[in-house]
């Protein structure tokens, strides 16, 4: 993000909703939170969040016990879900904003994996309760989209978004 003089206030929260309104949420979401980092130094005031959602459900809250990410991860098991990632920004009173949606697949996980993947505590506190930049990659089969905007940030929604402000 230095590289593409970005400030970046990431973080998950407010009520975004569900299915087509869940993009329109986030969006919403990321307005309130950029105007609250505008300002507060010298690179583009911005920020991103991103939801997973299966067949237009979004998976949430962010789990944080395994009580929490156990359903989650036997609901994704063998399946393919959407990860919806938005980015805000501002520069010089304009506004610019991306969405960007990406489709994962699992392979089928039984429960002695999802286990040993819940016992790594690598999926606390993770939207759609896996880090596909970590052990999650094992259990990925296919990623359509950006890899970079489900692990929370779509760099290259970023990079057009700063082009268009002409920063």
């Amino acid at each position: 993000l230095e590289d593409l003089r970005v400030e970046l206030g990431v973080g998950h929260g407010g009520d975004v909703g569900h299915g087509a309104s869940l993009r329109v949420g986030l969006l919403r979401v990321l307005r309130r939170r950029w105007r609250g980092n505008a300002g507060r130094g010298g690179g583009v005031p911005g920020c991103s969040d991103e939801r997973s959602e299966d067949g237009g459900l979004g998976i949430g809250p962010l789990p944080c016990f395994t009580a929490d990410v156990n359903p989650v991860l036997r609901r994704l098991s063998g399946r393919t879900h959407k990860v919806i990632s938005a980015v805000a920004l501002v520069s010089a009173g304009r506004e610019a904003q991306a969405v960007s949606i990406s489709e994962v697949t699992f392979d089928a996980l039984d429960d002695a994996a999802i286990a040993r993947y819940v016992d790594s505590g690598e999926p606390m506190g993770r939207a759609g309760g896996y880090a596909i930049q970590g052990l999650a990659e094992t259990f990925t089969a296919r990623l359509s989209g950006s890899y970079s905007g489900v692990m929370g940030l779509p760099l290259r929604e970023t990079a057009q978004l700063l082009r268009q402000l002409g920063a």
